[in-house]
């Protein structure tokens, strides 16, 4: 089978190779393949969006205590809940991949506060985690 080669381009390092959402990636038979960055940088920005409008909202029904109490914990819950899925099937994939990285730190931190009950504190680490990759890429 012949190997095509791409000008300018040499193999990554295991150090380098990051994410699965890179542009160009090497399979072990060192065969060029292009993933659809956009789509998952479009999923990327909603699943952001979605947690950032989720807990401000989240946030607004608890400084005005809109009754029942535990709706603005609730609204927050989703947001932790798509968000933080999100950065654990990430962060899991990088793990199988060779990459131990803040993400496996995240998502610990996320289903930790999600299960004591800080369901804030899980979203701010949603954003925080979510945002910073955005500007990352």
């Amino acid at each position: 089978m012949e190997k095509r080669q791409s000008k300018n381009l040499e193999k990554p390092s295991p150090v380098s190779y990051r994410k699965a959402t890179e542009k160009r990636c090497w399979t072990d038979d060192s065969i060029l393949i292009r993933h659809d960055i956009e789509t998952l940088d479009k999923k990327d920005l909603f699943v952001f969006v979605f947690s950032l409008i989720l807990t401000a909202v989240g946030s607004v029904f608890r400084i005005v205590r809109v009754q029942p109490a535990y709706l603005g914990d609730i609204v927050v819950l989703v947001a932790v809940l798509v968000g933080g899925i999100s950065i654990t099937v990430k962060s899991v994939q990088a793990l199988f991949m060779g990459n131990f990285g803040v993400d496996i730190l995240a998502s610990v931190a996320i289903w930790i506060s999600a299960l004591v009950g800080e369901y804030l504190a899980a979203a701010i680490v949603v954003i925080m985690l979510n945002g910073g990759e955005l500007i990352e890429d």
